[in-house]
């Protein structure tokens, strides 16, 4: 099977089916930076966490 290089390789997109998008959780917290979600895991501890997704 050959790597394919984006910048030389050319790809029919037409072959390609085309995928929705769909987001479980808000999408706003797939990004470590904006998910405004923190937590504080210690050493020897049970670090057992339940997070509420609230957009």
């Amino acid at each position: 099977m050959k790597n394919l290089n984006p910048s030389t390789d050319a790809i029919a997109t037409s072959d390609v089916p085309q995928i929705e998008e769909r987001w479980i959780v808000p999408r706003k917290f797939s990004i470590p930076d904006t998910s405004g979600l923190t937590v504080e895991v210690t050493d020897g501890g049970k670090n057992n966490f339940t997070i509420e997704l609230k957009d």
